[in-house]
């Protein structure tokens, strides 16, 4: 039986430590989801502080409010449309939808 070798040697050459690494840090997890959010968040803080807050412990309306619980969700279940972002105007939306495909792509936000 014999071996593929040009896959084989394609495998063995082309990916290097340094690549590991980096597709390791460019895994998306929920902390990034989260990080792209507050940052979306922070943009629009105007917007936000316009709103009523939700809870007695907040000071003003966060994005948080105008979206499921991040944190009920799988990092392999969480989509967009699960999240259900409401109540916010189009630019919001926009950034929030720019925000998501950031994460997933295992990128910031910016």
């Amino acid at each position: 039986m014999a071996l593929n070798l040009p896959v084989f040697q394609m495998i063995n050459t082309t990916i290097t430590k340094g690549d590991i690494k980096n597709m390791i840090a460019k895994t998306p997890d929920i902390g990034l989801l989260k990080n792209n959010f507050k940052k979306v968040e922070d943009k629009f803080i105007e917007f936000f502080k316009q709103g009523s807050p939700r809870w007695p412990q907040e000071q003003h309306d966060l994005l948080r409010n105008h979206h499921m619980n991040i944190d009920n969700f799988s990092l392999k279940s969480i989509t967009l449309e699960k999240l259900k972002v409401a109540d916010l105007p189009e630019n919001i939306v926009k950034e929030v939808n720019l925000a998501y495909e950031a994460f997933k792509n295992g990128e910031e936000y910016k």
